[in-house]
């Protein structure tokens, strides 16, 4: 074989991977998915912790508690040995905005009653099942103490709003989340 036929082999054999590549990869997309992952934009002591960049397991709540008592501490110091809760997750009420998972972190200190709550940390989930971590909200002074997150429950939601089926979503922020009903006609109510 000569140069030129073996040169051209090379080259049929480069545009067959890549074609075969390209087809790998377009099949691989999830279908209907127009929620692109969201990446955080990390303050340095987040950087220097290591692997907030990268996405968690939505589903994996000790992962994410973990993670978020880790950036809480790393970023404000009096919520440094807060105790996670379990994760609460919460729509989005735009299509193409992510949902997200709110993680409350109770505090440590102890007064008459419940330990009030310190902080809230929310990640953002793709809707491949993948959250990445977005901010911290520091709530240990604020009055009145926030004891839990949403402060109205689902049944208070329902009663308010007439209707048994009812789910939590965002509009703008996933820190200031509405109950709203699933059935028509359509009506929301502040959860926060």
């Amino acid at each position: 074989m000569t140069l030129r036929g073996r040169l051209i082999a090379v080259g049929a054999l480069v545009a067959v991977v890549l074609a075969s590549g390209i087809l790998i990869l377009v099949r691989s997309r999830t279908p209907d998915c127009t929620v692109a992952a969201p990446r955080p934009s990390l303050a340095p002591a987040l950087r220097a912790l290591g692997d907030f960049d990268q996405a968690y397991d939505a589903g994996n709540a000790a992962a994410l508690e973990d993670a978020a008592a880790r950036a809480a501490s790393a970023l404000y110091g009096d919520l440094i040995g807060t105790a996670p809760e379990a994760p609460v997750a919460i729509a989005a009420a735009t299509p193409g905005s992510p949902d997200a998972v709110v993680v409350p972190l109770r505090s440590h200190l102890t007064g008459s009653g419940p330990a009030p709550l310190a902080g809230l940390v929310v990640f953002l989930r793709d809707c491949q099942g993948s959250a990445y971590f977005d901010t911290v909200e520091d709530d240990a002074s604020t009055q009145p103490a926030l004891t839990e997150f949403p402060p109205v429950t689902r049944e208070q939601a329902s009663a308010q709003l007439g209707s048994a089926g009812v789910r939590l979503e965002y509009a703008t922020s996933p820190l200031r989340p509405q109950w709203v009903t699933v059935t028509d006609p359509v009506r929301s109510f502040p959860a926060r």
